[in-house]
């Protein structure tokens, strides 16, 4: 039952990270790749707060906070660099925060992490854990659902097939990037929240290059503007690895042949899509 508990709450985690990705890479197609910073920062805010005393819910406001203050300078940074110095720039933060995490020992306690994270009360147990995975899976794909119908859907889309136009009709590209980017980051703290609840540690190595590959899988597979590609797209993600478990490898290389099939999947996904996957043309 533990097993069968966690490969759902794995599955949610997932979702939630599509959804924060699915409307600023899928639909505008902004290579948001700072998207384990903010996760990395969101939860060592709850472990470094936890651990001082601070309640687990007020940890929980801290953590978004610190989740939200990140997506605003990336936001800044997206006005200021040109679309592929944004995308370095992400993946290049990411190396510079594991830099940190694992140097600032008095912090951080470096390599070693952070154990010990308490969960709230109202969901101490995993099985209550998880139906809050559940619920908010269902409310962000809702909210998701409703944004797609609205005017404002519309215009995310036209960010990415013609930014031109977009302009000529009286609406800021740039106002619209940064917002997408700020929202994605609430998102991805909230990821990052519930992940750290659900392990109850955290290190250095959390939300590292591995996950950023599954997540722009999902976000390579979902490009169509629909709640139904993301769901599809998440549930392969999901799954994916536990097929592995039917082939007799060796525990050893049980870790790096992950790795290796997403990144080969990944390459020749984007390989068979590169026709409908475009970024920004920002000049600016």
């Amino acid at each position: 039952m533990g097993y069968f508990l966690t490969v759902i709450a794995g599955f949610c985690s997932d979702a939630l990270a599509g959804v924060g990705l699915h409307g600023v890479f899928s639909l505008a197609g902004i290579f948001f790749l700072g998207i384990p910073v903010v996760m990395k920062i969101s939860v060592y805010a709850l472990a470094i707060a936890q651990r001082a005393g601070v309640p687990p819910e007020i940890a929980f406001i801290f953590a978004i906070i610190a989740a939200i203050a990140v997506g605003i300078i990336f936001a800044y940074l997206f006005v200021k660099v040109s679309p592929d110095s944004f995308a370095v720039l992400g993946l290049a933060s990411l190396l510079a925060c594991e830099s940190l995490l694992q140097s600032w020992d008095s912090v951080t306690n470096g390599i070693l992490g952070i154990s010990g994270i308490r969960r709230p009360e109202l969901f101490s147990s995993l099985p209550s854990l998880v139906i809050i995975y559940v619920l908010a899976v269902a409310v962000f794909f809702l909210l998701e659902w409703i944004f797609l119908q609205t005017r404002y859907g519309r215009l995310v889309r036209a960010y990415k097939q013609n930014e031109i136009v977009l302009q000529a009709l009286g609406h800021s590209s740039s106002r619209i990037g940064q917002l997408l980017i700020i929202a994605a980051s609430f998102v991805y703290g909230v990821v990052g929240i519930l992940m750290a609840w659900r392990i109850q540690f955290v290190d250095p190595s959390i939300a590292g290059i591995p996950y950023l590959i599954e997540i722009v899988t999902i976000g390579v597979l979902a490009l169509n503007p629909r709640v139904s590609s993301l769901a599809a797209a998440t549930f392969f993600v999901a799954v994916f690895p536990e097929v592995l478990r039917f082939f007799n490898l060796p525990t050893a290389i049980m870790g790096y042949a992950r790795v290796l099939l997403y990144s080969i999947f990944l390459m020749v996904i984007i390989g068979k899509l590169l026709p409908k996957l475009s970024i920004s043309n920002r000049s600016t």
